[in-house]
């Protein structure tokens, strides 16, 4: 059983699964990406057919609707029987379910057979009739015609019978010389068998493509996770950028050379189309006998045309299903970006067909297909909830990080009250003190969290139930060169590298635990210690701000936060833009770039929180300075009013007033003047002064039996030490917000907003050292004498100040 302490830097394990990762993520949002863009140009192909008589059917794409009849002829099958209920039809498709349940009792149905059957039949409209040549290729969207449940088995039936109205979208091509409507040639449909709107399959492919691209944004970004994470790339705003312009890209490179390739099919389509119909209307106008000279706009001869004989009626239903057909896809063509795609391709100019009146609003426009409100709703409120989980949890994360980063590392002997940041190692708070013990190591320790779990289900349902969870711990120390601080580990979060596991049976044991001389990260607020009242210690801060405790070094953690960020951050990207899709839905719409906004909203939105967060950093280090100096104002002003004190007391020494009560008051302008002007760069000459009072103490043991004295010796020397380190404190604080306000991008926030700077102090700050006051026991202090009552430092600011 391994108690070591792991993962204090990444395996090349980890490694090696980044480097794995990031290409298959990226192949597979490619893919989901190709897949979402056959879904918009299925959309575009259905848009573009008008709704067709079969009278006016030509050669090529078609659309059409009618009663679907048996084949009434000699030597050919009228109908087939179906599988279950044997029912006459010309179609069906036959499913066979098996009923499953796992271990947990969930039942679900796996699909032991589907078989589909069809025979050849017509399809009539009005008095006319065009043969039907079904093809295993066909999406078919026929309703549930039939469903029973016989034990463990459930069967279910989908037909087209004779008589039933359905619609068609296929190829008008020759079958053994006859007409009719195929499905196995290549052309610009989508082979289609409905009993249904055709608007309600447009619907379905819209909301496929948002989902598929929305798993392509997850794939591409967590590809960019992956490669980021490898090469060490902690900055957030780069992994921003980056996640933006790769997204942006691909999509923008996808989506254009989809639709310069359905541009190209769509302009051939029409162009044969348009061959094929003057053929067709030459022939019937000759016919006829009526002159035609190619001219679509010639009204006379389509008006005679609709009055004469056959096929007079389907020469001007050919032309304005003809028109219909040119007119939409010359809207299709003349949305943004495919009119400046067009444009680059240099494609021609698309015919124009001239259409009657009565029909030209009918064939010409292309109505919006809105989908049940269910689906939009349900992916926008699933979107919408994990894009706010990811992002939240995501900037979380990265708060965290950037937290770590921005507090200066504190000896635990200068720990103040607030937020800070101290490293060691792990010490008992009290020598005699009784220290934990592992329920599974039985190893002494200051914290441990010990978890029993077991095994239960089977297969892919094989899950670990938590049997028990117990989490305990004691004050202890952090310990470093400068001395210990206490630390109280109670709600604290713990990122421990010890673990310790066994396992027994279906039973898995793990501890993982701090021990003495543990190396020891904390991150949390200083408060004053309730056991002591006069110290302090470092525990969760009111505020709750983060409180980090780990035996992990610090570039490790910050590792690991941003991992976790940068997930969670991709899969908020991916949600945010799905919920949006989904709320496009609704207009009825979908296009390629909407995908764009939609893509492009979502990384704006994350540039926007990014810079938030950047500005509230800039906050965060600016009142910390300014909390610094403050401290450093109030530490002189403590020291300042002990002086009225020390002279007091100095009066009663007849022997020595003269020297001692002139140096007190050297002493005392001195500070006064340093109080008034805090910005002064030197206090040698105050440092001096107390220099010679020790002098005077040394010349004059006599001093040293009176405890007043003593008491406020030392306490200015207490004081002149305090004032040293908040110096430093101050610096600290100050050189990292001068690095942050001059970092990029910062900087541009910095100006905008003006961040004044920060100078550094330059006065010494070296200590004076306790042992150079030899002083007497102390005696009992007099009822009369009162002692000075400092002001204490102010609180400091917290990271979410702004």
């Amino acid at each position: 059983m391994n108690q070591d302490i792991r993962n204090q830097k990444r395996s090349k394990v980890s490694s090696a699964t980044l480097l794995i990762l990031a290409p298959i993520l990226l192949a597979a949002g490619l893919f989901a990406q190709q897949m979402s863009l056959s879904s918009l140009r299925n959309i575009r192909i259905l848009e573009r057919l008008p709704l067709t008589p079969v009278e006016a059917a030509i050669p090529g794409p078609i659309r059409t609707s009618g009663k679907a009849t048996p084949i009434e002829r000699p030597g050919r099958v009228g109908t087939i029987t179906a599988r279950w209920t044997k029912t006459p039809s010309l179609w069906y498709r036959a499913v066979e379910e098996k009923e499953t349940r796992d271990s947990d009792g969930n039942r679900s149905w796996v699909t032991v057979s589907d078989q589909t059957s069809f025979v050849k039949f017509d399809l009539k409209d009005g008095s006319e009739t065009i043969l039907v040549v079904p093809d295993n290729r066909i999406d078919s969207y026929i309703d549930r015609s039939w469903r029973q449940t016989k034990g463990k088995r459930r069967y279910t039936e989908y037909r087209i019978e004779p008589g039933d109205e359905i619609k068609v979208v296929g190829l008008v091509s020759q079958y053994q010389g006859t007409p009719a409507i195929t499905f196995d040639s290549e052309g610009e449909y989508i082979p289609i068998l409905s009993d249904g709107p055709i608007s309600e399959v447009r619907s379905g492919e819209g909301l496929t493509a948002s989902l598929l691209v929305s798993l392509s944004l997850l794939g591409i970004s967590g590809s960019c996770v992956a490669l980021m994470l490898l090469l060490r790339i902690q900055n957030v705003l780069a992994f921003v950028v980056v996640v933006g312009v790769v997204e942006s890209g691909f999509l923008l490179a996808g989506s254009t050379m989809m639709l310069a390739a359905d541009l190209k099919a769509a302009h051939r389509s029409v162009t044969s189309s348009v061959e094929s119909a003057t053929e067709i209307v030459k022939a019937g106008f000759d016919k006829i006998g009526v002159g035609w000279d190619g001219d679509w706009g010639d009204e006379r001869a389509f008006s005679r045309a609709e009055t004469s004989q056959a096929p007079g009626p389907r020469i001007a239903l050919i032309r304005d299903s003809l028109a219909g057909y040119c007119a939409r896809s010359e809207e299709v063509r003349n949305r943004f970006p495919q009119w400046l795609i067009a444009k680059g391709l240099g494609l021609a100019p698309t015919p124009s067909i001239a259409s009657s009146e009565r029909d030209r609003a009918q064939l010409e426009t292309i109505k919006p297909a809105r989908p049940f409100w269910f689906w939009p709703t349900l992916g926008l409120t699933i979107g919408g909830v994990l894009g706010l989980i990811g992002i939240r949890w995501g900037m979380k994360g990265i708060k965290e990080k950037r937290l770590i980063e921005n507090i200066p590392r504190t000896p635990c002997s200068e720990v103040e009250i607030g937020i800070t940041e101290v490293v060691g190692t792990v010490a008992y708070a009290k020598s005699d003190a009784s220290p934990l013990r592992g329920p599974l190591t039985d190893e002494p320790c200051v914290w441990f969290d010990y978890h029993v779990q077991e095994w239960r289900g089977s297969g892919k349902n094989r899950r670990l139930h938590t049997i028990e969870r117990r989490i305990r711990s004691q004050v202890f120390l952090c310990v470093d060169d400068s001395g210990s601080i206490p630390v109280d580990a109670e709600k604290a979060q713990i990122i421990n590298g010890r673990k310790a596991k066994r396992k027994k049976g279906n039973r898995v044991y793990t501890e993982s635990s701090f021990r003495e001389g543990d190396p020891l990260y904390v991150l949390g607020s200083g408060e004053i210690d309730p056991s002591t009242g006069d110290s302090l210690r470092i525990e969760k801060d009111p505020q709750d701000l983060p409180f980090i405790i780990s035996n992990l070094p610090e570039s490790r953690l910050k590792t690991m936060k941003v991992s976790v960020a940068f997930w969670m951050i991709a899969i908020g990207i991916a949600a945010v833009t799905t919920a949006i899709l989904f709320l496009m839905s609704f207009s009825g719409t979908a296009s390629a770039l909407h995908q764009l906004i939609a893509a492009g909203t979502s990384i704006v939105t994350m540039l926007l929180l990014i810079f938030l967060l950047l500005y509230n950093d800039l906050v965060f280090l600016r009142q910390r300075t300014r909390w610094a100096r403050s401290n450093i104002d109030v530490a002189l002003k403590k020291r300042f009013d002990l002086l009225p004190q020390l002279e007091n007391v100095t009066r009663g020494y007849m022997t020595h007033e003269r020297e001692a009560q002139t140096l007190t008051a050297a002493l005392r302008s001195s500070f006064e003047k340093e109080a008034a002007d805090a910005s002064e760069t030197e206090d040698a000459a105050t440092r001096k002064a107390i220099g010679k009072m020790l002098a005077v103490r040394e010349n004059y043991p006599d001093l040293k039996a009176d405890a007043v004295f003593q008491k406020l010796m030392t306490g200015i020397i207490g004081l002149e030490n305090e004032i040293g380190a908040r110096r430093r404190g101050y610096n600290a604080a100050a050189e990292r917000y001068k690095a942050r306000r001059s970092s990029v991008p910062e900087v541009m926030l910095a100006r905008a907003f003006r961040f004044d700077d920060a100078p550094l102090l330059h006065w010494s700050s070296e200590m004076i050292n306790f042992s150079d006051l030899d002083l007497a026991p102390p005696v009992e202090p007099r009822g009369d004498e009162v002692e000075s009552s400092p002001e204490e430092p102010s609180d400091p600011p917290t990271s979410d100040e702004s």
